[in-house]
């Protein structure tokens, strides 16, 4: 929480701010210290194949490992489920999740679940910031029934709440995780 890294990655993640300055203004810090910062978290995420890109400032790299490293630090640093999301977005999320994985017998207890929303809600911050950029066109949803976005109500929540459409593949950029 107190961690100057931590708390750049995540303004990043939100994409709060479009240049150096505002990040630098928000953290209450110099541009050169900023830019030190960066460094020093780019040469400790090399290894994981992703970074901060500063044109445009972004996160970027393999987008799996973004999303479950971005899900790993928010479950460590909410630890009391206090995540930085909207209630609305957490209760769409949940009928959601709860009416897709009524077949399902793969995630039953609850720490699953938990760890499933989490990820669906950092996949949705980055297709909402338009990073999920690979094709996924040779992937499949089959094992997901999915009908419930054929319901006007839940197709337009969806919209509304998270803002983005429930295309084909949104719904595969948000289930790659799991297929």
């Amino acid at each position: 929480s107190n961690s100057l890294e931590f708390s750049i990655l995540e303004m990043i993640f939100f994409e709060q701010h479009s240049r150096l300055e505002d990040y630098a203004d928000a953290l209450f810090i110099s541009v050169s210290t900023l830019k030190r910062a960066i460094i020093r978290i780019n040469k400790q995420l090399e290894r994981y194949d992703f970074k901060i890109g500063t044109g445009p400032i972004q996160i970027i790299g393999h987008e799996a490992t973004i999303t479950n490293t971005f899900g790993n630090f928010f479950t460590e640093k909410y630890i009391n489920f206090d995540y930085p999301f909207s209630e609305t977005q957490l209760g769409l999320l949940d009928k959601i999740i709860h009416r897709i994985l009524d077949s399902q017998k793969r995630f039953i207890n609850i720490a699953d679940l938990d760890t499933l929303k989490l990820i669906f809600l950092v996949s949705l911050v980055r297709i909402q910031n338009g990073h999920h950029t690979k094709n996924y066109s040779n992937i499949t949803l089959e094992q997901f029934d999915l009908t419930l976005f054929d319901d006007l109500f839940i197709k337009n929540s969806f919209k509304s709440v998270f803002k983005i459409e429930p295309t084909k593949n949104n719904l595969i950029r948000l289930f790659y995780p799991f297929v």
